[in-house]
């Protein structure tokens, strides 16, 4: 399911909207040189028949050129049902560093620099 709308906004890709381009971001996060995971705590979950918004922190660790850095992000993502053909697909991710020097350092790595 593509539209126009949906949404990823992280330190990493910035603002990218449709699904090609959030595509593209994860293949590059998940196939490339990188190793990323995380895992998400502290849920608050609001539900529809149609939607479920899940808010939270992810924790984890971001590694590329032996190089690892930790993750802690303030995170929000909205899940929508769009039928028993397509099912439920996320359509926004947000998601938030705080500590200003970590989201300084983790963009430097994620740049290779």
């Amino acid at each position: 399911m593509d539209h126009q709308l949906i949404q990823l906004n992280n330190p990493l890709g910035g603002i990218l909207r449709g699904y090609e381009a959030i595509a593209e971001l994860y293949e590059q996060v998940f196939m490339g040189a990188t190793s990323v995971w995380v895992e998400l705590s502290d849920i608050v979950e609001f539900q529809t028949e149609a939607m479920i918004v899940f808010a939270g922190r992810e924790s984890g660790e971001f590694t590329k050129n032996n190089r690892t850095l930790p993750l802690s992000i303030r995170t929000s993502r909205v899940v929508q049902w769009f039928g028993p053909e397509i099912g439920w697909k996320q359509v926004h991710h947000h998601g938030s560093i705080d500590d200003s020097h970590l989201l300084n350092v983790y963009q430097q790595a994620v740049r290779g620099e």
